[in-house]
């Protein structure tokens, strides 16, 4: 109103409002020319005139620094004549804004001036809260724009802003309702992390995540995308892929294994996927990557992340890296620790015969060991071990 002579439109609701607040932040006493400050200045201290009367409960109760110290701070000659005067009302108890207010000539450019000076001095505990409110408005702005969003996140936005950190979404919710204001979002645990989204989000974050952590203890890795495809429509979010990236993104454990397919697993558990990876490097020490991303991923959901990024899930095993599109491995591993008893028969049998054998050769071989074909056809479709041809032909890895 100040800058262009008309109101800009915020969005409607709740958020807009709070999102259309933050252009009257700290920073645009910086940005804009003295004259400007000035009229925006008394444009602030005529508002606040105007609600004085109106004030809630917890803001005239809060508390500020005694007339005798405010007047060590920098403020204007007619409020500091108001302050010498008050200064042997006799009267005992604390000062908050409601004493304040009573006091003749107290009105709202008085205010404005003692709150600016005492946060300026950075001392009292009203400063502190001031600038504790600051922070909030700050966050709320954020989460307002970004839900949802994880409490980490929130942290290292404030951070980026100069706030101090890390910072608590609990207490953002209590400290908001203590002040008379409307929570617009709802605080989740999942993962050890926190979550801020809204409260039509709630059933969808928790599907996400339980699928997911399902999907990573069944198949070791999978994709943001087949996760999204497991739960409904998520209310208020662009898209369902978009907001289970959002929600899974920052857990403690979450970590990407190919960002542009958006191939994920989850650390510091059982996997899968390296127990795949550990019998395959029983059987061979090198193998062309295409031929590595086949056998790990022909069962897996979601296709196979790129070829180069194998290399992240081959660093997990101490001595197993990937050079020149080749996974080299300059360990050994024990088979029997690492392959079930049916496949470790497989192996040696299509050793013995140069790798490759027709399924119905396979099958009498086994069967002559006195074995169950039941077990080893199983092992022969699921295991990454193994391929299969059109023409019937079963071959090791």
């Amino acid at each position: 109103m100040i800058l262009s002579g008309h109101p800009t439109a915020p969005r409607a609701g709740a958020e807009g409002e709070l999102l259309n607040s933050r252009n009257l932040g700290p920073e645009v006493w910086k940005n804009l020319p003295p004259d400007k400050c000035l009229r925006l200045g008394m444009a602030v201290v005529d508002r606040i005139q105007t609600r004085l009367q109106g004030l809630p409960a917890h803001v005239l109760d809060a508390p500020l620094p005694d007339p005798a110290t405010a007047l060590t701070f920098r403020i204007e000659r007619r409020t500091a004549n108001t302050l010498r005067r008050a200064i042997g009302d006799g009267a005992d108890g604390p000062w908050t804004l409601k004493r304040y207010l009573n006091l003749p000539r107290f009105g709202g450019r008085a205010v404005v001036d003692l709150l600016a000076a005492a946060e300026a001095n950075g001392g009292g505990a009203n400063a502190r809260e001031i600038v504790a409110e600051r922070i909030s408005d700050r966050a709320l702005t954020i989460i307002a724009r970004q839900l949802p969003i994880s409490e980490k996140r929130v942290t290292e936005d404030l951070a980026a802003c100069g706030a101090p950190t890390p910072f608590d979404l609990r207490e953002l919710v209590r400290s908001t309702v203590v002040r008379g204001q409307i929570a617009l979002f709802h605080v989740l645990e999942i993962g050890g992390a926190r979550i801020a989204l809204r409260l039509s989000q709630l059933s969808a974050a928790r599907t996400a995540f339980r699928v997911a952590s399902r999907s990573v203890q069944s198949w070791g890795a999978t994709t943001i995308a087949s996760v999204a495809a497991l739960i409904d429509v998520v209310p208020g979010a662009e898209s369902s892929t978009s907001f289970v990236e959002q929600v899974l993104v920052d857990l403690p454990a979450f970590r990407w294994i190919d960002r542009s397919n958006g191939w994920f697993w989850f650390v510091g558990r059982p996997n899968p996927l390296l127990d795949d990876l550990r019998r395959i490097l029983s059987v061979t020490s090198r193998l062309p990557v295409p031929r590595l991303s086949t056998a790990l991923f022909h069962i897996r959901r979601g296709g196979s992340p790129a070829p180069e990024t194998l290399g992240r899930i081959c660093a997990e095993i101490p001595g197993a890296r990937v050079v020149a599109g080749e996974l080299i491995f300059d360990g050994r591993l024990d088979r029997a620790a690492y392959l079930t008893e049916t496949e470790t028969r497989l192996v040696t049998t299509l050793e013995a015969a140069g790798g490759t054998l027709p399924l119905t050769d396979l099958r009498r071989a086994i069967q002559a060991m006195g074995l169950s074909w039941t077990p080893a056809s199983h092992s022969v479709r699921t295991s990454p071990l193994f391929t299969t041809s059109g023409e019937g032909l079963v071959r090791l890895l």
